[in-house]
């Protein structure tokens, strides 16, 4: 993997609110978490602010509470939470925030379906290629497989470069 540029700021909480939003689809409820959290951060060094909004994080954040960011190759993935001494992820998908292997879609798995399915039509020895239609939905599950595998091995490369520190 490649080599990453790590870099920290000390920074304070000013602003922390954990919500639920629906999303207007009842069965949303109870296969997707629907929890928001409102947070604004002010750095130590210049007094600037900028908030965000994480989904789907249940992150230990509170105003007043004294953090340090830690920023990969320019994009914030994690903070330090000075007291504790431990360190949170502030993404669930450090491959997307990185821009690291390829980043996946749905736009992608349907592309890659269609193709394969166009392509096993055309060759005429085939015949009748029903037989297919398994490994057909076998792209979508082997690109979930492979983004999932990349995130894993990311954090795992990024968890010993922070503990070092």
């Amino acid at each position: 993997m490649n080599n990453f540029d790590i870099s920290y700021e000390n920074a304070t909480v000013v602003h922390s609110n954990k919500y639920n939003q629906n999303s207007g689809i009842i069965i949303s409820n109870f296969f997707f978490s629907n929890l928001f959290q409102d947070v604004a951060f002010k750095l130590d060094y210049n007094n600037q602010e900028f908030s965000t909004t994480f989904k789907n994080l249940n992150l230990p954040l509170y105003v007043g509470q004294k953090i340090q960011l830690v920023a990969i190759n320019k994009n914030v993935i994690a903070y330090i939470d000075k007291n504790k001494n431990e360190f949170y992820y502030l993404t669930n998908n450090l491959q997307r925030d990185l821009n690291y292997g390829i980043a996946i879609n749905w736009t992608l798995c349907i592309s890659l379906t269609f193709l394969f399915y166009f392509i096993s039509a055309s060759i005429p020895f085939l015949g009748d290629f029903s037989h297919l239609m398994p490994t057909i939905f076998l792209i979508p599950v082997v690109l979930w497989i492979y983004q999932r595998l990349i995130n894993f091995l990311l954090e795992k490369k990024i968890d010993t470069l922070l503990t070092k520190n």
